[in-house]
Formats: structure tokens, C-alpha cells, sequence
């Protein structure tokens, strides 16, 4: 194996020791988004190799990683969107159901009994 994938692998073993070490915390409310970004996800990115603050690649539309950005506390997603993911997502759920239920050969009856009605 090559001395960059020891190295990466050394490192992601160390950031998964650093989680384990205080999972409770990590896993709590208290524990926020930009924190778990700062502390494990941009490091995870960077020991694979990952420019994450564009320090090499300076054009924006070529950049490997972007941040969210957030307007007055708020995503920039709107209603619409949302609404338009959730709908998507509601109905990919329903192709995989359906997809599940004919690979099983389930019946109206059974499909029911599995879908709560």
C-alpha cells in the first residue's frame, strides 16, 4: 500500500479514536453541525487528500468543497424546495415499496397488513 494511503488511513483510524472517546457528547443535542464539520468532517476530507479550504484550487466553480450557506441563522432552501425534496422523497419511497412488494410477491391483503392499514 502506498505511504499517502497509510498515512490517510492513519489518521481517519485517529479521528474515529477521538469520536469513541466522547460519543456521548458527540451523539448529543448539546454537540452542533458546525462543530462536527470543524472537528471530524473537514479532517476526514483533508486526510483523504481533499483541498477543503481551496488552498490549491482558487476558482469557485471548481472547488471540491463547499459550505452551506445559512442567512440570518436560516438554510437558503426554501419552501418550494423543501417541499419539492420531500415530495421526491415521497416518492422514491413509494417506487421502493412498490419494488420490495413485487419482489416478495406480497398480496393487497399482505401489502395492508405491512403498510399499517
Amino acid at each position: 500500500m502506498s505511504a499517502n494511503f497509510e498515512a490517510a488511513f492513519g489518521r481517519v483510524k485517529e479521528l474515529v479514536a477521538d469520536f469513541r472517546a466522547n460519543e456521548t457528547f458527540y451523539l448529543s443535542p448539546a454537540y452542533q453541525e458546525q462543530e462536527a464539520r470543524r472537528d471530524f468532517i473537514d479532517k476526514f476530507w483533508l486526510a483523504l487528500g481533499w483541498d477543503v479550504n481551496h488552498e490549491t484550487q482558487k476558482n469557485p466553480f471548481e472547488q471540491e468543497v463547499k459550505v452551506e450557506r445559512r442567512e440570518h441563522g436560516f438554510s437558503q432552501q426554501s419552501d418550494k424546495d423543501k417541499d419539492f425534496y420531500t415530495n421526491r422523497c415521497d416518492g422514491l419511497d413509494r417506487q421502493i415499496d412498490a419494488l420490495v412488494y413485487d419482489l416478495y410477491a406480497l398480496t393487497p391483503a399482505e401489502i395492508k397488513i405491512v403498510e399499517g392499514h
